[in-house]
């Protein structure tokens, strides 16, 4: 099972297949939802229907911290997808005691590490890039400010995906789908 956090890395299913011939065959497609400050039970009574609605269109779910409350956490981690998450400043004591403060999981051949982050909103990408930098990822994905952001610091790609609940420091809520293909990955913002 995903929570198994002895693994020092967690990978996906690979990305190529071979033939009975041993002949590659097209590289698989990873479509991953990546939620961050869902905040539900202060925020928000339950996950809004514009997330809800991408459960069915994706493979994986990345959460970078804030479920708030242990139902949401539980919501995502008993439906039938691979969920990455973390724990964040605001989540219930079980959630923390259960996701660890950062987790670095392979996709489609992209490594990925998570945070929540912390502290104020101004900086915090140089906060997490310094925290996450000795993991070498490709990708920093982490939440907390509550504010959208798509950043590249040297060859690492920082995003974070605004907050499920919105309301600080934005004024839209927002979540990302990140894609990957062939080793490479693309993030797309969804705002509502």
């Amino acid at each position: 099972m995903w929570q198994e956090a002895e693994k020092k890395e967690d990978s996906y299913p690979q990305e190529e297949e071979t033939s009975s011939k041993g002949q590659a065959q097209k590289e698989e497609k990873i479509t991953v939802l990546v939620l961050s400050d869902t905040h539900i039970g202060q925020q928000l009574s339950w996950f809004p229907d514009e997330v809800l609605r991408y459960l069915d269109r994706v493979d994986a779910i990345i959460h970078a911290g804030d479920f708030t409350s242990e139902k949401a956490y539980d919501f995502l981690a008993r439906i039938r997808l691979p969920l990455f998450a973390v724990h964040g400043n605001m989540d219930a004591p079980f959630v923390k005691e259960t996701l660890p403060e950062k987790r670095i999981v392979t996709l489609g051949g992209v490594k990925i590490a998570i945070t929540h982050g912390w502290g104020a909103p101004w900086g915090i990408e140089k906060r997490v890039y310094s925290f996450l930098e000795v993991e070498r990822p490709d990708i920093m994905i982490f939440g907390h400010s509550h504010k959208p952001l798509k950043k590249r610091i040297g060859k690492v790609q920082l995003f974070n995906p605004g907050a499920v609940c919105g309301e600080i420091f934005s004024r839209h809520r927002s979540f990302g789908l990140l894609t990957v293909s062939s080793g490479m990955a693309n993030f797309d913002l969804v705002k509502f």
